[in-house]
């Protein structure tokens, strides 16, 4: 009898037991907001992390969307694209595009709210192609995606870059320059390097003018007894150029070079200007009273500690696209989901 009331117990005791467990293993194999992570790359490929919900947009060379999974809070990231880097080949010395801008902010969407992204493209070297006037070679389209600035040349004398392109989220499809007239739908822009130039064998050259925030900067020309300057966009005006062949910005698109030779300019909220040698970078944008907790970042760059055009300046600038650090190569965009 003693036996029969053994077995009950022991019976009842590993039933709570497996109780037990197997609650305890649901608990923990049942995800939550805090917990799930989407990573988004361009390939539309997803992968599941045990951190926060986060959106990556790589350059693709077109526009790319985000439908918000949650009402709450996301946070917005955006690096703007370097300008063109140019070889000499008179005397094989390398200058550097300019690099691109970072911005950052959080704004509220509700659940299925479609934005818009356009990752900006690197500017590139202006190669022999194209129509030629007086040994003079266009170089059409060759600015980076999403306003980079055109270059023009002379043939095996003179060796530019095309500008950036910027990269910026909106609430309306289309390339930062064609919202012009929508304004009120940009969220966030990061601005674009200018491209680097080197003028023949006489050392005239300069690398490009980084990105700005609220003001994008110029290139850095190594003969400065040559009269060739520019000034960056601005978060009200395209910037300008001043010197033989001299090229101002516009809304949205670097300074091109279609009449003469020189850089193509970085493109930002508003574009940079470009002379014959040195080019200007573009301005970013976090003016949207809707973002909150936001700044730019940008290299060796003008600051601001006005909300709405609040500037950090670094000295960082990475291949990767890290937060507060000025971007080499082609722009990037990020969004986190944050919560209620």
């Amino acid at each position: 009898m003693k036996s029969v009331k053994y077995r009950k117990s022991m019976k009842i005791v590993s039933t709570i037991i497996v109780i037990t467990l197997a609650s305890l293993l649901i608990i923990n194999l049942t995800p939550s907001h805090s917990k799930l992570s989407k990573i988004v790359d361009s390939k539309n490929t997803i992968s599941l992390k045990t951190s926060k919900m986060q959106f990556d947009f790589d350059y693709t060379g077109g526009e790319q969307t985000f439908t918000a999974p949650y009402d709450g809070k996301y946070k917005l990231e955006t690096w703007g694209a370097q300008g063109g880097t140019i070889i000499n080949k008179i005397n094989n010395n390398e200058y550097y595009g300019g690099y691109g801008a970072y911005s950052i902010g959080n704004i509220n969407l509700k659940k299925d709210s479609i934005l818009y992204i356009n990752v900006g493209g690197k500017g590139k070297q202006c190669l022999n192609y194209g129509s030629t006037t007086a040994g003079e070679i266009t170089c059409p389209n060759d600015g980076g995606y999403n306003g980079g600035g055109f270059t023009r040349q002379y043939t095996d004398s003179t060796y530019y870059g095309s500008g950036g392109g910027a990269t910026h989220i909106a609430t309306q499809s289309g390339l930062l320059y064609t919202l012009e007239n929508s304004k009120n739908s940009i969220l966030i822009v990061s601005g674009a390097g200018g491209g680097a130039s080197a003028y023949s064998n006489v050392d005239y050259a300069a690398n490009g003018g980084s990105a700005g925030g609220y003001v994008g900067s110029s290139g850095l020309i190594e003969k400065l007894d040559r009269l060739s300057n520019c000034t960056g966009g601005t978060e009200n005006k395209a910037g300008t150029g001043t010197g033989s062949g001299a090229s101002d910005g516009s809304f949205g698109h670097g300074a091109d070079h279609t009449a003469y030779v020189g850089p193509g300019a970085g493109a930002g909220y508003y574009g940079g200007g470009t002379s014959e040698i040195v080019s200007c970078g573009g301005s970013g944008y976090i003016g949207k009273s809707s973002l909150t907790d936001k700044h730019m970042t940008c290299y060796n760059c003008e600051t601001s500690n006005e909300e709405s055009t609040k500037t950090i300046s670094n000295t960082c600038a990475s291949e990767t696209p890290t937060p507060d650090c000025s971007k080499i190569g082609n722009g990037y965009a990020r969004i986190t989901y944050l919560g209620n």
